[in-house]
């Protein structure tokens, strides 16, 4: 309970705004962070065509109480929502929300100069992050290994961490402020290795991955078709839509505007899934 009223005061002025209205006629989103940018890009491109929602980007779990409490017709979410979010929101609403795919994210793993390896495993990954520092030769690379991660605040951090390594981090390995910054170090450093959108990596070099169809870089092809295995969706639930939310969720899943995600280092649909998330939409008319 305490934890449903921090959240419900950090989207303030979203209830503020649309209160008293009736539950799910409020033509707006909130979520995850790491939207703003791919949700300020798509309402700009979309005024021409109508007014867009206003988005209130405080975290994924923002998008659960913004739907239970009818302040939002829309939540979004870096990642899927627990089956007990599912069942909380069903339980306060009566109704089972509407899942749809709207991006896809990729990590790179990048490493120092002096790290002679091209590729590299996940299982090696996991000790050197569960390890945060040590003598590569253990997992058979040379040298001596420091991983480098974002601040342990932020989303992309849990999702390396339980998704991707799958363990839990050492408190050896060293925190930076964000990705640019963690870049500019694996740059700077020696035996370096961290993790960063393939577009924040500047110029530092990207390690492929070892899989069973062999070593795969993270580019747009394989991003899109799911031969590499660092990505996740990210997701936007509807709750009893209106005509309004579905106009611009249409948008969302247009070519013109999935073609947006590239600028800002994510990815689109692949044209399959686009149109998967088009026919479930097309099912709420």
């Amino acid at each position: 309970m305490l934890r449903n009223a921090l959240i419900l005061l950090l989207i303030a002025p979203i209830f503020l705004q649309c209160k008293g209205q009736p539950r799910g006629t409020t033509f707006c989103a909130a979520g995850g962070e790491e939207l703003n940018v791919a949700m300020d890009a798509w309402s700009a491109a979309y005024t021409s065509k109508g007014k867009p929602p206003q988005y209130e980007g405080r975290g994924n779990r923002t998008a659960t109480i913004a739907l239970k409490e009818g302040v939002c017709e829309m939540g979004a979410s870096s990642e899927a929502l627990p089956d007990e979010d599912i069942h909380s929101i069903v339980t306060a609403t009566g109704k089972k929300p509407t899942i749809l795919p709207i991006a896809i994210e990729g990590m790179a793993f990048i490493a120092s100069a002096d790290i002679s390896a091209t590729s590299i495993s996940q299982i090696q990954l996991k000790k050197i992050f569960a390890n945060g520092e040590q003598d590569g030769s253990a997992i058979g690379l040379a040298g001596k290994l420091q991983a480098y991660g974002i601040n342990s605040a932020s989303d992309r951090y849990n999702w390396i961490k339980k998704d991707v390594i799958s363990a839990s981090f050492s408190d050896r390995v060293r925190e930076l402020s964000g990705p640019l910054a963690l870049a500019d170090k694996i740059q700077q450093t020696s035996g370096g290795i961290g993790y960063v959108r393939p577009r924040e990596a500047g110029s530092a070099r990207i390690l492929a991955v070892k899989t069973d169809k062999g070593n795969v870089l993270p580019t747009v092809e394989t991003i899109r078709n799911g031969s590499y295995p660092f990505t996740r969706q990210y997701y936007l639930y509807l709750v009893n839509p209106s005509r309004e939310t579905r106009e611009f969720v249409r948008f969302i899943l247009s070519e013109e505007a999935q073609k947006q995600l590239l600028p800002i280092g994510l990815y689109p649909l692949s044209d399959a899934g686009r149109k998967a998330a088009i026919q479930e939409l097309d099912k709420l008319q």
